[in-house]
């Protein structure tokens, strides 16, 4: 009825309005909407130039902090970062790495320490150094450069006493136009380049957190970090190492904000403490003896001390030992190689009967030969005079071809014709280590003698001559029982396995099954360096990153089966009991690739030295790794390479 009363007219009019209505809501929702968008785009683009903003003016602050000090040595690594942002550990730019020194910069190193060592009754040979690129102590260090510069108005600064320490005058010396070693130094900041001894684990504590001096000692000036330019001066503040480090110190290379120093003329003065504000402020103590009496009279050594640790920056950890000048020659024999010839004749009769030596049952030529008969013992003692017979066997027994077992340094297998240049050309020795320990020794001559009792004579003309054994000098072939095939045979591993055998020999528990395995269970070996490299790895970690290990040991093969073909069960006919004692893969013969030597006990293997290397490739690499293009190499998968992939399926004990 009320629609009747509108009428017609009516009713276009309300329809009207309420079309009306809609719009005008429509278009101010759609207003409202676009200008909705639109704040919300200015809100995130503020906000995105809020974020630059803040970074621009942390970096700003950071570059301020720095003093503009922002470069980072061109020989580094990380060269060409961005140091403002290289604090933060999430930031790309950020670094903490050790590197290996390349053998032309560690034979600079090795010159130095000749040159800056004061005392000619002493030598030092250099085994491992490493450079320490860190960002958060670099920061750190230029932090505080930056705020040890001259004032406007300051007088210059100058190295107190004798003058600047004579390291830096050593190095460019030695580096000439080439900066490949050390970097410029500031002669505003009185900045030097120190000795600083310590042990092996000390040192790994300082290249990751920097010098602590909460765990510095009151020394002759005080408390404070204790530097020297003489190198025979900081080793007397080095200890020994244990285990893989054994008869091995530690000195660290560190650049030093010297500063102002004060100048210490007594040979002791304990309250030669820091005046770190105020008139005669200094950075660093100079203790410098006086000038001796007669001038023909060496004067005595200098040290630096500093208390404030970012003045000091760790730039290279150095490994190395002590020699006597009448050590030093290389490749002559030691004593103990003397000692063992003129023993040799004594100790035939003693190894007929299987007691391996001397009275006490061990070789003439350890350093327990003398202890009295069941005498326990366990030394890991280093062998330097017998390092140059090592180079030289592994250098006889490198062969430059390789198994799939060879991985270049993406990880895969190397491509036909090695273009990257993945092969190492061979290997340079820088540590050996004898084993001695009497329970091992024990068990492998008892092995010995029951395998002498079960077998009688061994000798097999279809194993032939065993590489590793016909490369060695003659005094050190006599030691082993060619009657009962016993031969030197390479185990590749990686440093820290090397201390776990020494200690415990071989745990064949880790060796794998028998069906992961191309001969079977067993501890796998090889007569050739190059294959034995294959298996080795560095450490990922510490003072050994970039170096491998490999074993040197003496294995009893016995009664051999001969092996052209993969046998997984060939480990079930071996041992006591069995009808051969050892396994001989020979897959040279099928496919020119090495033999393989596989025993089932450990009681058979005596892990008699420890070597530490490195690789030597064409063109240098740090630590081992190239930087290529991600480019699929061509690969052959042929039959070849399948025999290789099963031939060079060896257990995890490799």
């Amino acid at each position: 009825s009320t629609l009747r009363g509108l009428g017609v007219d009516g009713l276009m009019g309300l329809v009207g309005s309420l079309i009306s209505v809609v719009y005008d809501f429509a278009w101010h929702a759609a207003v409202f909407i676009v200008l909705a968008v639109i704040c919300y785009v200015l809100w995130e683009i503020a906000q995105q130039r809020k974020r630059t903003w803040l970074q621009e003016g942390r970096r700003f602050i950071e570059y301020v902090g720095l003093g503009g000090r922002t470069a980072i040595p061109v020989y580094w690594e990380n060269a060409g970062k961005d140091l403002t942002q290289a604090s933060k550990r999430g930031s790309p730019d950020f670094f903490d790495d050790l590197y290996p020194v390349p053998m032309r910069d560690r034979e600079a190193l090795q010159q130095l320490i000749n040159e800056a060592c004061g005392d000619d009754a002493k030598q030092f040979r250099l085994l491992r150094a490493v450079r320490v690129e860190s960002s958060r102590l670099w920061v750190r260090y230029q932090s505080k450069a930056a705020h040890l510069e001259p004032k406007e108005g300051d007088a210059p600064r100058e190295f107190a006493g004798r003058g600047p320490p004579h390291t830096a005058e050593v190095l460019k010396r030695i580096e000439g136009a080439d900066q490949t070693l050390a970097h410029t130094l500031d002669a505003d900041l009185c900045e030097a380049y120190l000795w600083h001894g310590t042990k092996p684990e000390a040192a790994m504590h300082i290249t990751e957190r920097g010098f602590d001096m909460a765990l510095s000692t009151i020394g002759r000036f005080g408390r404070g970090c204790y530097f020297a330019e003489d190198f025979a001066k900081a080793d007397k503040y080095a200890e020994a190492g244990e285990g893989i480090y054994t008869d091995c110190y530690a000195m660290l290379l560190c650049r030093v904000l010297l500063g102002s120093q004060r100048l210490v003329r007594a040979k002791l003065d304990t309250f030669a403490s820091p005046a770190p504000s105020g008139a005669g402020a200094v950075d660093s103590t100079l203790a410098e003896p006086p000038p001796p009496a007669e001038a023909s009279d060496q004067a005595e050594p200098r040290e630096f001390i500093v208390w404030d640790t970012a003045q000091v920056y760790p730039e290279y950890a150095i490994i190395y030992e002590r020699h006597r000048p009448a050590d030093s020659s290389s490749g002559s024999q030691t004593e103990g190689e003397s000692v063992e010839e003129r023993s040799y004749a004594a100790s035939l009769l003693s190894w007929i009967v299987g007691l391996g030596g001397t009275g006490s049952g061990v070789p003439p030529y350890w350093l327990n030969a003398d202890r009295p008969a069941g005498s326990s013992f366990h030394d890991i003692v280093p062998a330097e005079g017998f390092r140059p017979a090592i180079q030289e066997l592994m250098n006889s027994t490198w062969e430059q071809k390789w198994t799939r077992d060879r991985k270049d340094s993406r990880g895969e297998k190397i491509a036909p014709g090695d273009p990257h240049g993945d092969m190492p050309i061979g290997v340079n020795v820088l540590k050996v280590w004898r084993v001695e320990d009497s329970g091992m020794w024990e068990a492998y001559t008892e092995t010995r003698r029951r395998i002498r009792d079960s077998r009688g004579g061994c000798a097999s003309a279809m194993m032939g001559s065993v590489r590793s054994e016909a490369a060695l000098p003659r005094h050190v072939r006599r030691r082993c029982d060619p009657g009962l095939n016993e031969v030197y045979l390479f185990h590749g591993s990686h440093p820290r396995a090397v201390t776990s055998i020494a200690e415990d020999g071989f745990d064949l528990d880790l060796s794998g099954s028998s069906t992961s395995a191309a001969y079977g269970r067993g501890a796998y070996f090889s007569e050739c360096s190059s294959k034995a490299d294959e298996y080795s790895k560095d450490q990922e970690d510490g003072y050994y990153k970039g170096y491998y290990a490999m074993l040197l040991c003496r294995v009893i093969l016995g009664k051999v089966q001969v092996l052209a073909e993969f046998d997984t069960e060939a480990c079930s006919r071996l041992g006591e009991g069995q009808a051969f004692d050892s396994t001989l893969g020979d897959r040279e013969a099928v496919a020119n690739t090495y033999r393989e030597f596989v025993v089932p006990s450990a009681a058979q293997i005596y892990p008699e030295y420890a070597i530490i290397y490195e690789r030597v490739y064409r063109r240098p690499r740090v630590r081992g790794l190239r930087n290529f293009p991600s480019v699929a190499a061509d690969e052959d998968d042929d039959d070849d390479d399948d025999e290789e992939d099963a031939s060079t399926q060896a257990s995890s004990t490799k």
